[in-house]
């Protein structure tokens, strides 16, 4: 009953997810010709792991270095080839090492049943409370925007506007039973313009393969993201994001 109350007060994702769908491949440059403009950012833009996206002055916005003595929090760099691939590198150390497990029980995001077992980035569980693995297209999927400056750190705001579910490649097997390696950042962290003192917090912001996670508690799930969600032994958790999708 103990675990049932908390999972009833939390949440999450995540997946990666492209923001707009197409086929057509990318370039040397990770990039390709868009000449009827579907993607609304001129006849050329990116993807290299990440959604479509530009490049202002010739710099990726979602290249970011991770020292090699940082356990990762998700990014890619301009070479990377990963699918749908993002987010939140950062040059600043974490705070302390600490130990995850994977969720095992089912999880269902916007109507998508997200298979844990075989995802790079499942959903994690710390102190009993559920992480959402926040990917550049995974927030995106859920109505959240992400920024990352090496000065200002981590941005989050909540927009309430949806894009499409696109699943990174299932090419690994997570086990249930075993425990996995996180770390507690120490950049900064706003949500919604608010600071987070993170390392403070009795459920932190974590950074687990390479990317950044958020605890599913109250604050976060229902007032900061405006989520809706529901346990039940039968089909586990359900989040939706009352969603405006992209066109």
């Amino acid at each position: 009953m103990k675990k049932f109350g908390i999972y009833i007060c939390i949440l999450l994702i995540m997946f990666s997810f492209g923001s707009f769908a197409h086929s057509g491949r990318t370039d040397g440059n990770g990039g390709h010709r868009d000449n009827q403009n579907k993607s609304g950012l001129g006849s050329y833009h990116y993807h290299h792991g990440n959604g479509p996206h530009l490049h202002p002055n010739g710099v990726c916005p979602y290249s970011f270095e991770v020292p090699s003595d940082n356990t990762p929090t998700e990014s890619n760099n301009n070479n990377s080839t990963s699918s749908s691939t993002t987010i939140i590198k950062t040059s600043k150390s974490s705070s302390s090492e600490i130990s995850v497990s994977i969720v095992n029980f089912d999880v269902k995001i916007n109507g998508i049943i997200i298979d844990n077992e075989h995802n790079k980035y499942p959903l994690i569980i710390y102190k009993d409370i559920t992480y959402f693995p926040m990917t550049f297209s995974g927030s995106r999927f859920m109505g959240l925007e992400t920024y990352w400056n090496d000065n200002t750190g981590l941005k989050v705001i909540s927009t309430g506007t949806t894009g499409a579910y696109n699943p990174y490649d299932n090419n690994i097997h997570n086990d249930f039973t075993q425990k996995y390696s996180a770390k507690i950042p120490s950049f900064s962290i706003t949500v919604n313009e608010k600071k987070i003192d993170n390392l403070s917090e009795s459920y932190p912001v974590l950074s687990f393969r390479d990317v950044t996670y958020f605890p599913l508690t109250w604050n976060y799930v229902i007032n900061e993201f405006k989520w809706n969600y529901s346990w039940s032994k039968n089909e586990g958790l359900i989040i939706g994001s009352n969603p405006k999708f992209l066109e």
